[in-house]
């Protein structure tokens, strides 16, 4: 070393790591305060469309919207992500032509997908509605929800370019306050109109509009030199393409996976099925809460770590969002799966028998959550291709269960196929970035949180459910078991990174005045 003294170097290091760490609490923190907002909309207004439509409309909304999603997924072609990984590897390259060539090439790209998509969409629609589903009612559903799919996009990728940006404040006012509030007060309108299931797709359809255009009016105000005529874009759609076809190949099986059971529910069964299938599968959902904000900026960052070289804190930040991740989500599958009847009654007494889908489906999810971001790490290492041959195994697993369990088991049988999916999807995923990257999430620490999780739960279904007491004695149980699970946590020994976090979240959302300073242990 020359006889130069060590600790500067190790207090950058140092310095380094505490910067990856602030970077994942606050972009994190951002999103969450975004679902925070996004996620009780979204209930509130699919309980208001499925009580307002029944049983039987609101499973035509959900068909419709599930082709609709499949098809808004190979119309963006994967490049919500190519966005992400090409605009930081221009940006460390300082190159702003490049960084423009991206967004631009990645909107025409998509752009004449979307047309393609909706033009083919619209000439099928009688023949999908009475051939697959035998319900002529579906052919006006698919048909309106096909004019949203060019819209969607151009508020999808804009949002992506943000986030490469590490900008989750300006992708989580369009995807998570602009997108959902923009629609409720629309589907407001219909109901105290008393309208139909059309008008229903139609505040769909402008909403859409809305957000596309709010989404470009940041896009100009934030990143003007995008519009600056003297830079000239620098086009390199090939690569863009490259990576990001195996990706929306990736992204299209994963979405169909999800949608499936949906789809096959309607094929075998009734629209009514569908719906309250939807309801429930839609209430899981909610499990992974915290997984997407976190996912969101962990996405940048994994990034920029893996073009440095710097595997010792890529998986650190992975071990950090796991844990995180998981502590956060556990209470919530324990309300889904401990008071789902209960639940999904504010969706209609009819909606009630779908819940034990609801439990199914939730503890998938927990198992999703528990794995961490590790499509993204696959994803943004070069490993698209063995992510997608992931999801093209586990989306023929899943159509075969689906197959042969809704039949004899109905809807049950539907969300037994699509748990068992999620959990084989996430686990081979977690194993092959155990395998390449030599990176694994778990630890001491989680074992611990997760075994004290294990024992309250079981303490709770053993009082609160097998007992079957009144509703009152069950939230009382129910409020006493998270009681006993936060004290547990508070008083098991935090590192450096959960006092920060920790602290983070008490300024953020208790309201409590940011200290210029953290302490930190030497």
């Amino acid at each position: 070393m020359n006889g130069e003294p060590i600790t500067p170097i190790l207090k950058h290091k140092k310095d380094e790591d505490k910067k990856v760490t602030r970077q994942l609490v606050r972009g994190g923190l951002t999103g969450i305060a975004g679902y925070i907002f996004l996620k009780p909309l979204n209930l509130f207004t699919s309980i208001l469309i499925a009580r307002f439509l029944g049983t039987e409309g609101f499973g035509l909304y959900n068909l419709g919207l599930s082709i609709n999603v499949l098809m808004n997924v190979f119309t963006n072609f994967g490049l919500t992500q190519g966005i992400v990984k090409f605009s930081i590897k221009n940006q460390t390259e300082h190159n702003i032509q490049k960084v423009k060539g991206v967004i631009f090439s990645s909107l025409l790209f998509s752009l004449l997908l979307c047309f393609a998509t909706l033009a083919v969409q619209i000439f099928y629609a009688d023949e999908v509605s009475r051939l697959f589903f035998q319900n002529d009612s579906l052919s006006s559903v698919l048909i309106i929800f096909a004019l949203s799919v060019p819209f969607n996009t151009l508020y999808a990728l804009p949002a992506s370019f943000a986030q490469s940006f590490k900008k989750i404040k300006y992708q989580s006012l369009v995807l998570y306050i602009v997108r959902p509030l923009s629609f409720l007060l629309l589907i407001l309108v219909v109901i105290a109109l008393n309208y139909d299931l059309n008008f229903v797709l139609y505040a769909n359809l402008l909403s859409t509009i809305i957000t596309a255009a709010f989404s470009f009016y940041l896009i100009k105000n934030y990143f003007p030199e995008l519009f600056i005529s003297k830079i000239k874009a620098i086009f390199e759609l090939k690569p863009l393409i490259s990576f990001s076809y195996k990706t929306m190949f990736t992204g299209f099986l994963s979405i169909l996976m999800i949608k499936v059971d949906r789809l096959m529910i309607g094929y075998f069964s009734s629209s009514s099925d569908v719906g309250i299938y939807s309801a429930a599968a839609n209430l899981a959902i909610n499990v992974t809460f915290f997984l997407t904000p976190f996912a969101m900026i962990f996405s940048p960052i994994s990034v920029e770590l893996f073009h440095k070289n710097n595997f010792a804190e890529l998986n650190k930040a992975f071990k950090n969002v796991t844990r995180w991740l998981l502590i956060f989500t556990m209470p919530i599958f324990f309300i889904f799966s401990g008071y789902g009847p209960e639940l999904l009654m504010l969706f209609g007494k009819d909606y009630s028998i779908g819940a034990v889908v609801l439990i199914l489906i939730s503890f998938s999810e927990l198992i999703n959550v528990s794995t961490g971001p590790v499509g993204i790490l696959l994803k943004m290492s070069g490993h698209q291709g063995k992510d997608l041959a992931i999801s093209v195994l586990v989306l023929v697993i899943n159509s075969l269960l689906n197959f042969i369990l809704i039949p004899i088991y109905g809807m049950i049988g539907a969300a037994i196929a699509t748990g068992i999916a999620i959990i084989v999807t996430h686990s081979l995923r977690l194993y092959l970035v155990w395998k390449l990257l030599k990176i694994f999430p778990y630890d001491l620490s989680i074992l611990k949180t997760l075994f004290s999780f294990i024992i309250i739960f079981v303490m709770f279904y053993f009082f609160a459910v097998y007992l079957n007491p009144s509703l009152s004695v069950k939230i009382g149980v129910g409020v006493l078991c998270m009681i006993i699970y936060v004290s547990i946590f508070m008083m098991s020994k935090k590192d450096e990174d959960d006092v920060y976090i920790l602290n983070s979240f008490k300024n953020r959302f208790l309201n409590k005045k940011k200290s210029s300073k953290i302490k930190t242990r030497k």
